[in-house]
Parts: structure tokens; sequence; C-alpha cells
């Protein structure tokens, strides 16, 4: 079982980093310094109004950038043993942060402080469900058998 965790979080990286550096979408933004984004939120709201980035633009970084952090609780805790749920959530702004400034160093992307606190709070719903799964019996029980 151990094997599968690894290999599921072995896809999980790879999913991320693709996503991250080599989506297509990220290869027809011309990169220059005005994309980087450093004031949190002002940006968001800004491209919630414009009709020129569109809805299904904002839609998909807000709610992709959350979602691409849920899983990364439930192997934190289980492959490498972190209990701690404010270490989790430093862990996952750590690996965030480095994830922007990757971005900013290999100009690939747009970084930008706002995915931050998404990826963060992506974290943070994925504690909620991890926390929800351990609370109940049968699923903690399976979760025993299987590891």
């Amino acid at each position: 079982m151990k094997l599968l965790k690894w290999f599921l979080f072995l896809f999980y990286i790879l999913v991320v980093g693709y996503i991250v550096f080599f989506a297509r979408r990220r290869h027809i933004i011309v990169w220059h310094d005005g994309l980087v984004n450093l004031i949190p939120v002002v940006r968001t709201i800004e491209s919630f109004q414009s009709e020129a980035t569109g809805r299904w633009n904002f839609f998909s970084n807000l709610f992709g950038n959350v979602a691409l952090f849920i899983p990364l609780p439930f192997f934190l805790a289980s492959l490498f043993k972190v209990a701690n749920e404010k270490y989790i959530l430093v862990i996952s702004l750590f690996i965030s942060a480095l994830i922007e400034g990757a971005q900013y160093a290999w100009r690939v992307g747009v970084p930008d402080v706002d995915d931050v606190l998404l990826n963060v709070l992506g974290a943070f719903i994925g504690l909620l469900l991890w926390n929800t799964i351990l609370s109940n019996r049968y699923a903690h029980s399976l979760l025993n058998k299987l590891s």
C-alpha cells in the first residue's frame, strides 16, 4: 500500500509541475515584469470584473489554484508523517511560494501572490477533508488497514 501512496504522490507532483510550468496556456503568455503581482486580492478582483480576461479564466484560476493543493495534506500526513496542522499549512505556503519564485526566475506563467493565498486555502480545505475522514470511524479503520 505504501508503494501505491508513493506512486500517487509522484503522479501528483508531475501533474502539478505540468500545470504550473508546462501547460499549453503558459506558452502563449509574453512574459514581462508587469505580470508579477505582489499586491494581494486586487488583481483577482480586477480579473473578475474584466471583460478581457473572461469569467472562465477567472474561475479556472480561482478554483484551479485551490484544487491544486487540496491533496497535499493527505500526502504530507500519510507519507511524511506530518501531523501538526500548522506545519502542513507552513509547508504548503513554502511550496507555493517556491513555485511562484520558480515561475519568476524561469519567466514561465504569472507569478502572483494571490496564487499563494489560494494554494494555502486549498491545503486548508484538504486538512478539513482529512480530519473529516479521520473522524469517521469506518474510514479511520479502513485507513489503518491500508497502511
